[in-house]
């Protein structure tokens, strides 16, 4: 037997890249002590030396402690947290370890008995690696099913501060475009139009992005960002096709060498959900004061 079909045997909570990672990372030996490959056939009645791969797991199983994450509310069901920028929302890898699920399962272990995944899904959205602000973490399987159903059910209002550069709108105005994957490049989506709708991916999304300018200075501008819709990079992909591209946007920021300042980072945090009687903020202030220097007049 091939020495990853026996690893998925074994192992039946790890997925087929988390196996093929173990293997690359040689946390899997053979009977001789060399490490083993994909490929390699597992002799009869000589397993594999699996200890390293065991201790692994068994420390990514207890979360991580040391992450510092702000709590904004808790209950028994479900907590929100304030994630701040640069902290996936949830693992994609067997060595992702930083994420906003490991904390959550260092402090709510209880998590364990519904998500017994290796690197399981409890968050019911998500926000970018790059954006900070209001997440969601489910500690029951039940408020999971919930608020999941809620977001693809467009019934939760999500709302955003974004620094974008250029003239944002005068008063408000609604981004209607139906949005897509970019063939040309797979890390990528676009808000289909007459010039590019040739390269876009089979299947469509609808998305609608409220915008309202808070803020104007001299090259750049705050906006207040409302949605119910939750496609892939929706706000990232609606300003730039609007000629507002997000401040650190590399991705979607046509003329990012062109500009006067360069950012580590794109510019967007969420600041408030809504849904039936269920509501919560986070702070915003310090993230609108930036760029003061900016200013008009």
């Amino acid at each position: 037997m091939r020495a990853d079909y026996w690893l998925r045997k074994k192992y039946p909570t790890l997925s087929r890249r988390h196996i093929d990672e173990a293997l690359a990372q040689r946390l899997v030996k053979s009977a001789d002590g060399s490490s083993l490959v994909k490929g390699a056939a597992v002799a009869v009645g000589q397993p594999p030396d699996c200890s390293l791969l065991d201790s692994y797991l068994k420390g990514l199983d207890e979360g991580n402690s040391a992450l510092q994450i702000p709590v904004l509310l808790e209950s028994r069901n479900l907590v929100v947290v304030d994630k701040p920028q640069g902290i996936p929302s949830h693992p994609v890898s067997l060595f992702d370890s930083n994420t906003i699920t490991n904390w959550a399962i260092a402090r709510y272990p209880e998590i364990k008995r519904w998500a017994n995944k290796c690197q399981p899904t409890i968050t019911p959205h998500r926000l970018d690696t790059d954006t900070s602000g209001i997440l969601l973490v489910a500690r029951t399987v039940e408020a999971y099913s919930t608020w999941r159903r809620r977001f693809s059910e467009k019934q939760v209002e999500k709302r955003y501060l974004a620094w974008c550069w250029g003239q944002g709108p005068a008063g408000s105005r609604i981004i209607d475009a139906t949005i897509a994957h970019d063939r040309r490049d797979p890390r990528k989506m676009l808000a289909i139009d007459a010039q590019n709708i040739a390269h876009a991916g089979q299947r469509k999304f609808s998305a609608t992005t409220g915008v309202r300018t808070i803020r104007q200075l001299r090259d750049r501008c705050l906006c207040e960002l409302a949605m119910h819709t939750g496609v892939t990079h929706q706000i990232r992909v609606h300003m730039a096709s609007a000629g507002n591209p997000l401040l650190g946007d590399r991705l979607y920021d046509l003329d990012i060498n062109e500009r006067t300042e360069q950012f580590p980072h794109t510019l967007l945090r969420s600041t408030a959900l809504r849904c039936e009687e269920f509501e919560v903020s986070a702070d915003g202030v310090e993230f609108s004061q930036k760029f003061q220097e900016y200013r008009v007049g």
